[in-house]
């Protein structure tokens, strides 16, 4: 479901919003599948962050605003594991960028999971007395 959303979202700046023109910001240039990048990874940030709490990692016993910092740092990971795989495959490879962004939220996809099980939704062994 995140990705259905963030998949979406993509699609619809990409050539709604930003009609596959780059964006310009001051004397900055961003191209239109990178900035498609940013506001679709955010847009699917949060809610899959409650997805995932909530039904794939219910068994967590660490605090909640814990497990938000936790989600935010592998989020973080992820999105530059993403960044550079929709530039080297819509930059250099030449892939039509919806088509790049699926490739790349897939592969990331299960980096995410391990990163997420091991470290952001881990169950913490309760202390021997």
């Amino acid at each position: 479901f995140p990705v259905t959303i963030d998949g979406v979202c993509f699609f619809l700046v990409y050539h709604y919003i930003l009609k596959q023109q780059d964006l310009h910001i001051a004397h900055v240039s961003i191209g239109a599948h990178i900035a498609s990048l940013c506001i679709s990874f955010m847009a699917g940030l949060i809610t899959n962050f409650l997805i995932t709490k909530y039904f794939v990692f219910k068994e967590s016993n660490i605090r909640g605003r814990e497990q938000f910092v936790r989600y935010i740092l592998v989020a973080a990971i992820t999105f530059v594991g993403n960044y550079f795989m929709m530039k080297l495959l819509v930059d250099v490879f030449n892939v039509w960028p919806t088509f790049a962004r699926l490739i790349a939220v897939g592969s990331i996809a299960l980096l995410s999971f391990r990163l997420h099980k091991v470290f952001t939704f881990k169950v913490k062994l309760p202390k021997d007395a």
